[in-house]
């Protein structure tokens, strides 16, 4: 009989680690918890689990012991699913007796039924968008580039609810953009987790106190990647930028904080958009070179411009018009601009 128990306990042990991906050695979640691999990822397994079954309660079966180090496991399960997050707050109860986790229970905002119906939705949704826009000839690039242009082409911002502070909680979600077309910045960086995930590609959520992004893994290098910050609003609209895609450590720090120590490095450019498509890369001293830039970004059609500059404090609405009227441009265009400390980022649309 006892033999019987312990066959089933390990199939149950061997069934769990199907549900969440392989924990790697130099982990930092892992390396701080405080946990044996082993057991890191017997516990990582069983709150993944939880997180894609919408699950009230997981059994452990007491195999693991209690220790503080349990919360880094729960924010590594919940980074590498943010995706499929719908959990308001995770508890676990542990023996008195040898002081082993018991079980791991899970509190949700919405009733689980909606919230297994709305997941369900986003996941068709999600093979849908794949079999629309994938073509089987396209490198991975070309899939996340492909994946970043129809969250944006297809979500609006919700400003009015960003401002008031009445933000749905389904804004928060995949569901959002990909079902009802709108949403706030951890939507949209779930939305677009949750198709790389499905294209195989590796793909991981950022956040930061107010604010969420993600990073993409190509050729074993990660990439800062913000859909948030590449779907701007002007006058004329939404429009499409790549200022914030596949960038790097140094240049996302510009104007976004996060925990560099718990998330990857990125440290290359070898994907970045202005580099590989339409783009121009250079600096500009003062008005007439920046005018200058501009004036060849136009001749040549291109897109993204990204000038280092030594005075920032050039206005920027009043010089392309200028470039327009000077060339005598018989052409409408849109365009979207970022300022930072020693560089601007201009993002040009040819109507």
């Amino acid at each position: 009989m006892k033999k019987i128990l312990l066959s089933i306990f390990m199939c149950l042990l061997l069934f769990n680690t199907t549900y969440g991906a392989e924990i790697s050695d130099d982990d930092y979640y892992l390396k701080n918890s405080g946990y044996t691999k082993e057991e890191f990822q017997y516990l990582y397994n069983t709150i993944v689990k939880g997180i894609k079954n919408v699950s009230i309660n997981e059994e452990t079966f007491e195999s693991v012991p209690y220790k503080p180090g349990i919360n880094y496991v729960i924010k590594k399960a919940f980074m590498d699913y943010d995706h499929l997050n719908y959990v308001s707050g995770v508890r676990y109860v542990y023996s008195r007796g040898n002081r082993n986790i018991k079980n791991i229970y899970f509190e949700y905002n919405y009733i689980r039924d909606d919230i297994k119906k709305r997941m369900n939705e986003a996941d068709v949704k999600a093979d849908e968008v794949i079999k629309e826009i994938i073509k089987e000839e396209m490198t991975d690039f070309e899939k996340v580039v492909a994946v970043h242009d129809y969250i944006i082409n297809n979500t609006r911002y919700d400003y009015e609810g960003f401002k008031s502070g009445k933000i749905p909680n389904w804004e928060h979600t995949a569901y959002g953009p990909l079902i009802r077309k709108t949403g706030v910045c951890d939507g949209y960086s779930k939305a677009f987790m949750l198709i790389l995930k499905k294209l195989g590609i590796e793909c991981i959520s950022i956040k930061s106190d107010n604010h969420a992004w993600n990073m993409v893994k190509l050729q074993d290098k990660y990439y800062h990647v913000d859909l948030t910050f590449d779907d701007p609003y002007n006058e004329e609209g939404d429009m499409l930028s790549y200022a914030y895609f596949f960038i790097d450590d140094s240049e996302m720090a510009k104007d976004h904080n996060w925990n560099s120590e718990i998330y990857p490095k990125c440290d290359t450019i070898d994907f970045n958009y202005y580099k590989n498509n339409l783009g121009m890369i250079d600096s500009a001293k003062d008005e007439t070179e920046f005018k200058e830039k501009i004036t060849a970004a136009i001749n040549n059609r291109i897109e993204y411009v990204y000038l280092k500059v030594d005075n920032t404090n050039m206005d920027i609405d009043k010089l392309i018009p200028e470039v327009l009227i000077e060339n005598r441009y018989n052409i409408k265009i849109s365009y979207s601009y970022k300022i930072f400390d020693d560089s601007f980022k201009i993002s040009i649309i040819y109507n």
